[in-house]
């Protein structure tokens, strides 16, 4: 989900969390444990923010938020799936970001 929603503009995370680049980020999230990693540093969802484009996108969907908050909203989910596919990262039963064991060198930057 963190991949699929940066790619899309949805989220950013603050400073890649010590990576230099976006690059370098979804290397070391597919390489480490969110158990494994310093503290979970990675991992820590206080660091990836929403975006500009995902307010506005909440916000015209959920202009208020007593709103049957609870019931999914059908057009909200196809709008999100609908900018995945845009964006070449689909709903899929296989993973976009496979996960690597540790230490693996040359990991293939195709099958993201």
């Amino acid at each position: 989900m963190i991949f699929r929603t940066i790619k899309c503009d949805l989220v950013t995370v603050h400073k890649f969390v010590g990576c230099h680049d976006e690059d370098s980020f979804f290397e070391a999230i597919r390489m480490l444990s969110p158990y494994g990693d310093t503290d979970g540093v990675l991992w820590n969802g206080t660091l990836i923010y929403g975006t500009e484009k995902l307010d506005t996108l909440i916000q015209s969907f959920f202009p208020n938020a007593s709103d049957d908050g609870d019931k999914p909203n059908s057009a909200f989910i196809a709008t999100i799936e609908a900018i995945f596919a845009e964006n070449g990262v689909p709903w899929s039963d296989k993973p976009l970001l496979p996960i690597m064991p540790a230490g693996a060198s040359g990991a293939s930057h195709s099958s993201r």
